[in-house]
């Protein structure tokens, strides 16, 4: 109701179709519940990503330092 009192209040002219249906409220918290598990999964992937890039360029840094003094002891 809010939000198409918000759409209705506009001051611009819009045209403003919606498409209605009512959802047993059951079903619309299972279907609430599962797409929050989802952006829940889909945080923890990134994050879990974001670690691993930590982790590889943390390796790659401790691999590259001992070659950077190296080279700079012969040059």
């Amino acid at each position: 109701d809010r939000m198409l009192a918000d759409f209705l209040d506009m001051e611009s002219s819009q045209i403003v179709t919606m498409h209605i249906q009512s959802v047993d409220q059951t079903a619309a918290i299972r279907t609430i519940k599962h797409t929050i598990t989802e952006l829940d999964r889909s945080k923890i992937e990134e994050q879990e990503k974001k670690q691993f890039a930590l982790v590889m360029t943390s390796t790659l840094f401790l691999l590259i330092l001992p070659l950077t003094a190296e080279m700079q002891k012969h040059s």
